[in-house]
């Protein structure tokens, strides 16, 4: 079992995750990254809801002023809350994140996104039938080589994965 230099991890119930096999390496992670947005973002912010407000009153689009409403709503609430830590977990039989498993088999590939002194994600692709499912993790102080090298000898590295352009300006925009 490998140390992280975070310790919230030791937190929680370890006979909670009792039949996950042996762990390999475990961190604790935030379920947000929390964006630091200064007066000038929320007053952006505060056009744009009053522009789809009064965009939706003109057009008789009362769809468009709930929307406009909503995000600025959803937007000023948000930036209040602190997020939660999520327990992880890699074993030799798959990965624990939150309350739930995934066994290697059903896990399709994964790859690691980082941008220096900004951003580091770990992207693993769940098979769920038809349907593709995908889980960002992000990783505050862990070893991004630790991890590449206890997931890669389970499941394959995507080596020529890119940002998603949604990922992208949802970062550069701060949202």
């Amino acid at each position: 079992m490998m140390n992280t230099k975070s310790t919230d991890y030791k937190k929680h119930d370890k006979n909670k995750y009792s039949d996950i096999g042996k762990i390999l390496y475990e961190f604790s992670t935030p379920e947000f990254v929390k964006q630091k947005r200064g007066q000038l973002w929320f007053i952006i912010l505060g056009i744009c809801v009053i522009s789809g407000v009064i965009v939706g009153i003109f057009t008789d689009a009362l769809s468009v002023v709930l929307l406009s409403i909503m995000i600025g709503f959803i937007y000023t609430i948000t930036h209040n809350q602190e997020p939660k830590d999520i327990y992880t977990a890699f074993t030799d039989i798959g990965m624990q994140y939150k309350d739930k498993f995934y066994p290697y088999q059903n896990i399709e590939k994964f790859w690691i996104f980082y941008v220096p002194h900004q951003q580091k994600t770990l992207h693993i692709f769940i098979k769920n039938g038809r349907l593709r499912q995908e889980i960002a993790i992000h990783i505050k102080s862990q070893k991004i080589n630790k991890i590449r090298e206890t997931l890669g000898y389970y499941i394959p590295e995507d080596e020529d994965a890119k940002e998603p352009m949604q990922n992208m300006l949802a970062r550069k925009l701060k949202l």
